[in-house]
């Protein structure tokens, strides 16, 4: 990214190491809450679990039983999602670092890229090629750019898109 900023004639932010790393600490702090949400999903399984365990006058063993299964059930969902999260989690760091970085270099213009293939979102294939300042949302999703952990999830979940330099506005030099 730095040197695509450097190429377009923008001097390289000074404090690019402090950019970069505002954009993970913030993307770590929103994994933590993962772990807190894992944790918290965890203790309401074996809440309901005992629950019906008791209303069904289920032996020690047999709610021993219940509660492997329905803890099971419930990580093995997470580990079913690991390449979902892990391909969300680089995309919305990657993509937020590049914000960061443009919006510390002093970038005015920036436009949506999409993938360019099937498996793209009808929002993203709309969005593709729009050019909006800086500070502005992008029109059709209302993200900041591809990957915006504040957006919906149905828009950042697997994004591949990208956000890259533009010169200004259509029509605009």
């Amino acid at each position: 990214m730095v040197k695509e900023l450097e190429a377009a004639g923008y001097s390289k932010p000074e404090k690019v190491d402090k950019a970069m790393e505002k954009s993970v600490d913030q993307r770590l702090k929103d994994i933590l809450d993962i772990n807190t949400n894992t944790f918290n999903r965890a203790r309401d399984v074996i809440g309901q679990t005992v629950s019906d365990a008791i209303e069904a006058s289920l032996t020690p063993q047999e709610l021993t039983k219940e509660l492997k299964k329905n803890l099971f059930d419930m990580y093995q969902l997470r580990v079913n999602n690991a390449s979902t999260i892990a391909r969300t989690e680089s995309a919305v760091i990657s993509n937020g670092a590049r914000h960061t970085l443009m919006d510390s270099a002093g970038v005015e213009y920036r436009e949506w890229l999409s993938a360019h293939d099937d498996k793209v979102r009808d929002e993203h294939a709309e969005e593709d090629g729009h050019i909006v300042g800086m500070n502005e949302v992008f029109p059709v999703t209302h993200l900041r750019f591809p990957g915006d952990p504040e957006g919906k999830p149905e828009l950042v979940i697997n994004c591949r898109c990208v956000e890259l330099l533009a010169k200004g506005p259509e029509g605009e030099e």
